[in-house]
């Protein structure tokens, strides 16, 4: 079975430890750490919820915990890919 955006929909089970990133390392080293740290943390914290919990919204917002796991993985693809920053 597929998710959106045609990816497996089975969900990950086997979160890592967090790791804080190493201050002496290169600007793009730390970047890399720090995009790890973040993404543990986020699946750290959704681990667990099933299909109708990761779409539930939180008011005020419409926001929920999926649309924020899917703008994540996209703002991490455009870090990773270059291709961050408005068109011009």
């Amino acid at each position: 079975m597929t998710g959106r955006f045609g990816r497996p929909s089975e969900r990950c089970h086997t979160v890592q430890v967090r790791s804080e990133p190493d201050p002496s390392g290169s600007e793009a080293e730390l970047l890399s750490q720090y995009l790890d740290y973040q993404r543990e943390t986020v699946l750290a914290k959704t681990e667990g919820l099933d299909q109708e919990q990761m779409a539930r919204p939180h008011p005020p917002s419409a926001l929920t915990l999926g649309g924020l796991l899917c703008h994540l993985a996209l703002v991490e693809e455009n870090i990773r890919t270059g291709s961050a920053g408005p068109a011009r």
